[in-house]
């Protein structure tokens, strides 16, 4: 509930009779007027008739901030500075409505009427100073700039940024006649041009049989120079995956667990959680830092078969294997070492039924997979062959089962 303060001025305070102004009135040189009538029939007509009256002052401040922003077609202001502009003006307005007055009210039989006011000249002294204020702070953050890193200079460069959109500068000149939102804006592009991110090759190769996770080192450099202390947002193939702070002695460590058979894009970006949270961040410069490719790859194939099969059963297994890997992977035959795979086959016979039922047999196993000293194992499951000759023939279709394409992708899921 807002309170008001009493005035006296031009009317006289819950008139008995029908003062003018609620047929008639004119513009008052000293005050923004709000004027609202209700029924008083209606639920609570006295708060709507002050929600009323405030919302006509708020449209003419509004009104008078627009027409004293008319220069704003000569400055290039993006989308969303324009929105988050916008917000800020109207959250302003709300917050200088805590200071309108109540200059008279009026009832009849049928309506209530009631008149608010906000005094014109307090209200643009009130303004002027601030917006000096500002003017100054922001002065004084473009003379210190170049005494602080590059983590605070956006901070404060931020913060001027803040100063321009709060307090209706977006569109007013320093003593330079430049724009402070253009002088701004070209500080801050520059500090982040100035940024970029090392890696040393345009492709990362991993091999996806042996890495689950992957470690990927970088550099964020400034200017020539490794930066610490600036956050960073990772993102895979425009997913979002984590924050990183970048590290000034040392290489900065990304950890990812690539999911994929292709090539991924992984994108750094300077992380706006430097700001605070969302809605402290007033920059809405590109802040990409950099990127580089993914690339799962395989080197030279080595696959060997062991356990209890005919060596036709052992050729079958080692043709579908190496098949199906080729048509997942790259192969880089640059790689210094093989990819050794070692696929170790186990055999469970059960016994037959009874005379005219189907000899049943099981397929299962591990993979041991080895490039240098990277090594992973993959579990092969149960596969079922059944044959109403032998067993011998039923175990061969188990064979035939484990090797077809769907029952290889699942031994491989958790990198496919």
């Amino acid at each position: 509930m807002l309170k008001y303060l009493p005035l006296v001025i031009l009317f006289i305070s819950c008139s008995s009779t029908k003062p003018t102004w609620v047929d008639n009135l004119d513009q008052d040189p000293k005050y923004f007027l709000g004027l609202a009538m209700i029924p008083i029939h209606q639920n609570g007509y006295r708060q709507e008739a002050f929600t009323s009256a405030e919302k006509e002052i708020s449209r003419q401040l509004s009104v008078e901030i627009k027409s004293s922003s008319s220069m704003k077609k000569v400055v290039d202001i993006s989308r969303t500075i324009q929105d988050r502009y916008t917000d800020i003006t109207e959250s302003n307005i709300r917050q200088t409505l805590k200071n309108v007055q109540k200059i008279d009210e009026y009832k009849d039989k049928q309506n209530f009427y009631l008149l608010l006011g906000l005094d014109k000249q307090k209200y643009l002294e009130r303004k002027i100073a601030q917006k000096n204020q500002a003017k100054d702070e922001i002065k004084q953050i473009v003379l210190n700039l170049k005494k602080l890193e590059i983590v605070d200079q956006l901070l404060t460069l931020n913060k001027a940024m803040a100063l321009i959109l709060e307090h209706d500068l977006l569109y007013e000149k320093d003593d330079g006649d430049e724009f402070f939102y253009t002088k701004i804006k070209t500080l801050i592009n520059r500090l982040i041009s100035g940024l970029n991110m090392e890696f040393g090759t345009e492709n990362f190769k991993y091999n996806p049989l042996l890495e689950n996770q992957i470690s990927v080192p970088i550099s964020i450099i400034n200017n020539g120079v490794p930066s610490s202390r600036l956050p960073i947002s990772i993102f895979l193939d425009e997913k979002f995956i984590g924050y990183s702070i970048s590290n000034k002695d040392s290489i900065t460590e990304i950890i990812i667990s690539p999911k994929s058979d292709k090539d991924q894009t992984l994108v750094v970006n300077l992380s706006d959680k430097i700001f605070g949270d969302e809605n402290s961040n007033f920059i809405d410069s590109k802040m990409r830092l950099g990127s580089f490719i993914i690339r799962p790859v395989i080197s030279k194939l080595n696959i060997t078969v062991s356990g209890p099969l005919s060596k036709n059963q052992k050729d079958r297994i080692t043709n579908r294997f190496e098949q199906f890997l080729l048509s997942q992977f790259r192969i880089d035959d640059s790689l210094p070492e093989e990819t050794k795979i070692n696929i170790i086959i186990e055999r469970n016979d059960k016994p037959q039924y009874a005379d005219g039922y189907p000899f049943i047999s099981y397929s299962m196993g591990s993979i041991n997979i080895a490039s240098g000293i990277k090594k992973n194992v993959f579990k092969i499951n149960k596969h079922k062959g059944s044959d109403f000759e032998s067993a011998e023939k039923a175990f061969n279709n188990s064979i035939n089962k484990l090797c077809e394409k769907q029952n290889l992708s699942v031994i491989f899921k958790e990198d496919l």
